[in-house]
């Protein structure tokens, strides 16, 4: 029977981890960049429907924005 060195087989162990962690980590970064364009585009169409509102609505828009400066201002208060 041949003896593996301790030594070896942690050595291997430890590679393995590393690459494991290596691929987990790009994984990761492939799911943050997914999430982070999605999340881009949902703002930017919620913007321009802000914008498309507020041209149509402009008394509207004006008082919305008023009170959400004003709620905004009490919350900061506090």
């Amino acid at each position: 029977m041949r003896q593996v060195s301790s030594s070896a087989t942690v050595e291997d162990m430890a590679q393995t981890a590393e690459n494991a962690v290596h691929q987990l980590g790009g994984q990761v970064t492939d799911f943050l960049k997914t999430q982070k364009e999605a999340v881009s585009s949902t703002i930017s169409k919620d913007i321009d429907h802000a914008r498309a509102y507020v041209r149509k609505e402009p008394a509207k828009g004006l008082a919305m924005a008023f009170a959400a400066g004003a709620l905004l201002s009490l919350l900061i208060r506090r």
